[in-house]
């Protein structure tokens, strides 16, 4: 079944190498203008990105390119370019399902507007929790989430349940068009359903890497 509701897909196909890159150009673009800076070489950004000048320029001449030779970039003004390109600017409507620890620790840190979100709904299946209120956002019973997507009409989902329960909720996500999945669960969304958006987040594979190196230093 063709997804026609994807609304993160690019027109012009930009390669997802890039569009990772952007983040990261952005939050570095945001630091520097706290500390009063206005303006930023492609040398800079670079050095401070971990990445070359000549990448940069590849990188923002995809989308016209945004500075002057010798003159660099404004800050103010490229952050703007950057935060249209991503869709910062939409806030698009978003649900958490499974407000375990992690779910409750994304709810209360994670400033999901400043990413282009608005979460507007969390879902368990604990009666424990259902009904009660984490930050300002009201829990209900999973049993809803299929009505609450519709009616809100909510095309992202972040995923914070076990695998096992994740398979089954994901099909009723999808059942109710949404296709956009930030997913904590080792349940692979992708491989079952090939035209969502998926960004899983694997957190011991990260802590492993890191245990490789800290072992090999």
């Amino acid at each position: 079944m063709e997804n026609q509701n994807n609304i993160f897909r690019s027109e012009n196909k930009i390669s997802s190498l890039v569009i990772k890159r952007l983040p990261k150009y952005y939050r570095i673009l945001t630091e520097q203008q706290a500390k009063g800076e206005l303006k930023i070489s492609s040398s800079q950004l670079a050095r401070l990105s971990g990445t070359t000048a000549s990448q940069i320029r590849q990188d923002f001449s995809l989308f016209g390119g945004f500075g002057q030779q010798g003159f660099g970039y404004n800050i103010e003004f490229l952050l703007g370019e950057i935060k249209r390109i991503i869709g910062v600017d939409k806030q698009h409507k978003a649900i958490l399902v499974g407000v375990g620890n992690l779910g409750k620790a994304l709810i209360h840190h994670m400033n999901f507007e400043n990413s282009g979100f608005s979460l507007i709904g969390a879902f368990d299946n604990s009666e424990d929790i259902i009904d009660k209120t984490v930050g300002e956002i009201k829990i209900r019973s999973i049993d809803e989430v299929k009505s609450f997507c519709r009616i809100n009409k909510v095309h992202t989902a972040i995923i914070c349940i076990p695998s096992d329960v994740a398979e089954t909720v994901v099909e009723e996500l999808y059942e109710s068009n949404v296709y956009n999945f930030w997913n904590f669960s080792d349940y692979n969304i992708k491989m079952n359903y090939p035209d969502t958006n998926v960004e899983t987040v694997k957190l011991r594979d990260s802590l492993m890497c890191l245990c490789y190196l800290a072992t090999n230093e």
